[in-house]
C-alpha cells in the first residue's frame, strides 16, 4: 500500500508488515566481456551489461488483524511518480494501523531530519501486549544483536537494523537495561 524511499532501496508497507528490497549491481567479468566482443557485440552495449542481484528481508506482524484499518496523517507536498501509475504518490508523516492487535495501534513515523523511520505501539489499558510478535524472513543470512542491543538482520547484499526498543508509560520513559530488552526479540 505504501513505500518508503529514504534508504538505498524502498521499504514497502503491507497490512501484514514490511518488505525491505535490496539490489546489487555488478559489472560482468573480463572473460564475459571478451566472449561478447568475439561475438561482435558493440563495446558500448557490453559496458552497459550488468549482473543484477535482488534480495528481500521481510518483517511480519504475526497474528495481526488481517482487516486492519490503515490511516495516513499529515500529507506532505512532496510526491513521486511511477512509470505507468497515473496518479501522484504523495508522502505522509504518519501511517497508522488501527487495532493491528486488539486495543493496540501501530504508528509508523517519518521525519525529514532522520534517516529511516520509527514505529510505535500504542497500547490501551487492559490490552494483552504478549500477542505482539515479529517474524523476520526472506533472504536472511544472519540475524544477531550488536553490543548496544540493536537487532541486525543481514542478507548477502546488505542489512537492516532496528534499535533497542524503548518503553514509555504516559510521558515517562521506563528504563530497561539492554540485557532485559534482548528477550523482546525472541530470535
Amino acid at each position: 500500500q505504501f513505500g518508503y524511499e529514504g534508504l538505498d532501496m524502498p521499504v514497502l508497507f503491507t497490512p501484514k508488515g514490511l518488505i525491505h528490497l535490496q539490489r546489487k549491481y555488478e559489472k560482468i567479468s573480463h572473460a564475459e566481456e571478451e566472449r561478447l566482443e568475439k561475438q561482435g557485440i558493440p563495446e558500448e552495449e557490453i559496458e552497459r551489461k550488468l549482473i543484477i542481484t535482488d534480495r528481500v528481508i521481510t518483517m511480519e506482524w504475526v497474528g495481526a488483524n488481517p482487516n486492519v484499518e490503515v490511516i495516513t496523517e499529515e500529507k506532505t507536498t512532496d510526491y513521486h511518480t511511477y512509470g505507468m501509475l497515473q496518479e501522484k504518490a504523495y508522502g505522509y508523516k504518519r501511517i497508522i494501523y488501527k487495532n493491528i492487535y486488539p486495543d493496540i495501534d501501530l504508528v509508523y513515523s517519518f521525519t525529514n531530519n532522520k534517516l529511516g523511520f520509527e514505529y510505535s505501539l500504542f497500547v490501551k489499558p487492559g490490552a494483552n501486549l504478549s500477542v505482539v510478535k515479529l517474524r523476520y524472513g526472506g533472504d536472511i543470512k544472519k540475524i544477531k544483536t550488536d553490543r548496544k542491543g540493536n537487532l541486525i538482520v543481514q542478507s548477502d547484499i546488505d542489512g537492516i537494523s532496528t534499535t533497542v526498543p524503548v518503553s514509555y508509560y504516559g510521558e515517562h520513559l521506563l528504563n530497561k537495561s539492554v540485557g532485559e530488552l534482548k528477550s523482546v526479540y525472541s530470535l
